[in-house]
């Protein structure tokens, strides 16, 4: 009878303080920091099939998700933070594609229901940005595999999303050189990423397909 009421004091102390536990700890192998600095925060994320991760916790900043594989269903149970009691579960995933969403104080438990593995980067956005307009989701276009394309397919006061597939070194290398805000260059077919300067070379790249993230020059009113 003691150790029911010590758990249940725990559980309501826990709920009352915003009870949070820092995903990094909780579940290393599932989230490795990939890319930190003052704009941008990166985590490459690994659910295992049919993986159940313990409660953990994540911050309130708009993110962009980056899907790295095919994948399965994933079941997202939300018992403390922001987003209530609930259960909400994620769609199965494109290689390729990626999702904007709004950030919010979120703790959840996480139950990967596939014999698919979930590989994907957390891009979360350490700068201010305009809640209407950061939503959404994109999908690699089929015709522009095996040819050298540049798409914008996001674009804001503050974020500019653009896809670039290039069949030789030489055109990454030349849409790299193009950019004229600081970039967050994420390889969609490794989960790679590197920060580059505006008309910044970018080092040599190989031939395959990239997402620019720009973040666009001007005031930027940074975000916890």
């Amino acid at each position: 009878m003691k150790l029911a009421i010590g758990l249940l004091a725990a559980a309501l102390l826990m709920a009352s303080t915003g009870f949070t536990q820092d995903a990094y700890e909780v579940a290393p192998q599932a989230y490795r920091k990939q890319l930190e600095n003052d704009l941008v925060h990166v985590t490459r994320v690994h659910y295992a099939p049919h993986e159940q991760l313990a409660e953990h916790s994540h911050p309130a900043r708009p993110t962009i998700y980056v899907y790295l594989k095919d994948g399965g269903p994933v079941l997202f149970k939300h018992e403390h933070g922001e987003s209530g009691a609930m259960a909400a579960t994620r769609p199965a995933t494109q290689a390729g594609a990626y999702r904007i969403a709004l950030g919010r104080n979120e703790t959840h438990v996480v139950d990967n229901q596939s014999d698919l593995p979930s590989d994907f980067l957390q891009v979360e956005i350490k700068t201010a940005i305009d809640p209407k307009t950061f939503n959404g989701r994109r999908f690699r276009d089929p015709v522009t595999i095996g040819q050298n394309s540049t798409k914008v397919e996001f674009d804001t006061p503050q974020i500019r999303i653009v896809r670039v597939t290039c069949t030789e070194a030489t055109a990454c290398a030349s849409a790299a050189a193009s950019l004229t805000n600081p970039t967050l260059l994420v390889a969609t077919g490794t989960g790679e990423t590197a920060w580059l300067q505006p008309h910044s070379a970018g080092g040599t790249r190989p031939a395959g397909e990239y997402l620019l993230v720009e973040f666009k020059q001007g005031d930027r009113e940074r975000r916890p």
